[in-house]
């Protein structure tokens, strides 16, 4: 991930972690669990990608594809969709921990603030990885800059 897309993720975190934070919603208990469900199949159609990709010849023209990094391009198409799949399933995991924990500790509920703020980096996450696909189907000859 770029520095560019680090500094993005940490601003998006430290302007709505205090909205919400001053905000204080009250979630329903359907939130969790349909937050729980849209993540689920995100994850679903990243591993389909990912299947998808392995079975087509675009995999063997990105391994042969050189980065500015030193390695190949598929490097860090992988790089890219084990950061997406491992924040999707820690944040899956997070909010089912954090339903719980609500549920019986009203102390933790300041823990709700940071729920949108971390939905929101995970549609970001995927959006980078969208951008990346997009960048690499339309433009044969990658290139990082374009």
């Amino acid at each position: 991930m770029d520095r560019k897309d680090k500094l993005i993720i940490l601003i998006i975190l430290l302007i709505l972690t205090p909205l919400f934070y001053f905000c204080n919603f009250d979630y329903k208990t359907d939130f969790y669990s349909n937050v729980i469900t849209f993540l689920s199949i995100m994850i679903g159609f990243t591993l389909t990608s990912i299947s998808v990709l392995y079975n087509t010849n675009f995999r063997k023209n990105f391994s042969k594809m050189p980065n500015k990094k030193g390695t190949n391009i598929l490097c860090d198409l992988g790089h890219y969709y084990k950061m997406h799949i491992y924040f999707s399933v820690l944040l899956v995991v997070f909010y089912m921990l954090e339903d719980l924990i609500i549920q019986s500790n009203n102390f933790l509920t300041f823990l709700s603030c940071i729920n949108i703020p971390l939905l929101f980096v995970n549609i970001y996450i995927t959006y980078i990885l969208v951008k990346f696909f997009i960048k690499l189907f339309t433009n044969p000859s990658y290139d990082e800059e374009a």
